[in-house]
């Protein structure tokens, strides 16, 4: 027998990929459901709901754009056991915990993130690039929206389970039956690719949405060992790299490609797209394309990676919409030729969003560079509250009949109120505005001259519902770092 296998089942009336391992083991639910599905006043409901069912199930959760995941690890009876009670969470969530977990997250400061940074920069602040607002929805919790997002996502028939060995065969998964959830259409680019900006930190990032093919699963191998081997002669020698694809449906898949540049920033830049560009142009040496092929094939039938290998044939089922076996998997991959790996290397290059870090550039006409070309609103301006004179000598809020502008430095954010998704008005008189495009613009009352009337004009001006009351202040007291 070898090292790993999985065969497809139906667990109590799900889907499900069951390993062979002995002993303790890990098991995930996965649901079709991720951050994609939310509206802008809903951003964070998903990761809501199933943090409430982690917590009780002493599990751990992930939400992407498309899917779910619930993960719980120990000896058989034990997973068992903790996936009943997941189950069960989920069809009755409790309102006290609701809350105290929504406080406690609102109460988070989150860490920026350059892919979500770059799909909102793709797909503004909707669909596929939601994920680049804060969690609203935590900030207004209500029992009766999270609970309806359970009985409509969380359910039977929009979900899969991997295990990475055998559960108890009286195993139960109480949850409601529901219906198989098709993944939502992206909404307009904001950005065409290929084209690129400048980031703080030191990474140089890649990212396109492609179809999710067994050719972009080779290519982005073979870039990976051909990245490393390259950086060997150079500063970048043993530099942290991740290349991976996670597919959302049939016929897209988010790509990412991160090389750490801190000890060279142009050697980076260099490394990512020359390596790409060569595969495009020429495709891989024979034995280029033989290993790439190869390393997946031993990455999967190994037993410490059965958790990612029952997750990855997991989410390919709920995104194709088709079972595939690891041995029908594995096949595709050995199916790759190197034209098709070419092929797949250029529709990578063809639709990039690249990062570089502050100072550096791509030299390239064939990308553009992402630039703010945000305008001023004409309107009422204040002047900040500390600075006396002329306002627009200094940093100026511009209040006017379309919309709000912050201008900081020479730098100028524009939110317009035909275009505001959503807007936050917290107890400190401050209100945050944010527009379709990803743009955000907070205005507090107390940094402006005649601040309060400001907000009060901004407030008059949106639609009630836009505007969302938050029970807080925005700015977190001096003894009270977590509010």
């Amino acid at each position: 027998m070898r090292p790993l296998d999985f065969e497809r089942v139906v667990v109590d009336g799900i889907p499900a990929y069951i390993a062979n391992d002995s002993g303790p083991i890990t098991a995930g639910l996965v649901f079709r459901v991720g951050t994609a599905d939310e509206q802008p006043l809903e951003r964070g409901i998903t990761a809501l709901v199933a943090e409430l069912a982690a917590i009780e199930a002493d599990a751990t959760f992930e939400v992407d754009e498309t899917v779910t995941s619930i993960v719980v690890s120990g000896d058989a009876e034990h997973v068992g056991a903790a996936l009943n009670t997941m189950c069960s969470t989920l069809l009755t969530l409790d309102a006290q915990d609701l809350a105290d977990l929504a406080d406690t997250i609102a109460g988070q400061v989150g860490s920026p993130s350059s892919r979500n940074d770059a799909l909102g920069m793709l797909y503004g602040a909707r669909t596929y690039g939601i994920a680049s607002l804060p969690p609203l929805f935590v900030l207004h919790p209500s029992l009766s929206a999270a609970q309806a997002w359970a009985t409509r996502w969380f359910t039977r028939a929009n979900a899969i389970l991997w295990s990475t060995g055998p559960l108890p065969a009286d195993v139960a998964l109480p949850l409601a039956g529901g219906s198989r959830h098709e993944v939502p259409e992206r909404s307009p680019e904001f950005v065409a690719p290929p084209a690129w900006y400048v980031v703080e930190g030191h990474y140089v990032s890649a990212y396109a949405v492609v179809a999710p093919s067994p050719a972009i699963v080779v290519a982005l191998r073979a870039i990976a060992n051909e990245i490393r081997d390259r950086a060997s002669n150079t500063l970048l020698n043993g530099a942290a790299l991740d290349c991976h694809v996670v597919p959302w449906s049939a016929d897209a898949g988010f790509v990412s490609i991160e090389l750490d540049a801190s000890r060279d920033m142009n050697e980076g830049i260099e490394l990512v797209l020359g390596t790409i560009d060569d595969f495009a142009e020429s495709g891989p040496e024979p034995d280029e394309l033989a290993e790439a092929a190869a390393d997946i094939e031993d990455w999967a039938l190994r037993r410490e990676n059965a958790e990612a290998v029952g997750a990855l044939l997991s989410r390919d089922e709920l995104a194709s919409g088709r079972a595939r076996t690891l041995d029908e998997y594995l096949a595709g991959i050995a199916a790759v030729s190197g034209g098709q790996l070419a092929q797949g290397a250029s529709a990578i290059r063809d639709e990039m969003l690249v990062t570089v870090p502050d100072g550096g550039e791509i030299i390239d006409e064939r990308f553009e560079e992402v630039e703010d070309t945000a305008e001023a609103v004409a309107g009422t301006q204040y002047g900040a509250a500390d600075i006396e004179g002329d306002p627009e000598q200094f940093d100026t809020l511009i209040v006017g009949d379309e919309g709000v502008s912050l201008i900081l430095f020479e730098s100028v954010t524009t939110v317009h109120y035909d275009t505001c998704v959503a807007a936050m008005r917290y107890t400190d008189d401050t209100i945050t505005l944010y527009g379709s495009d990803g743009t955000s613009l907070a205005v507090v009352a107390d940094e402006w001259q005649n601040g309060h009337d400001a907000v009060a004009a901004i407030d008059a001006a949106l639609t009630a519902d836009e505007v969302v009351r938050v029970d807080r202040p925005f700015r977190a007291p001096a003894d009270d770092a977590t509010r």
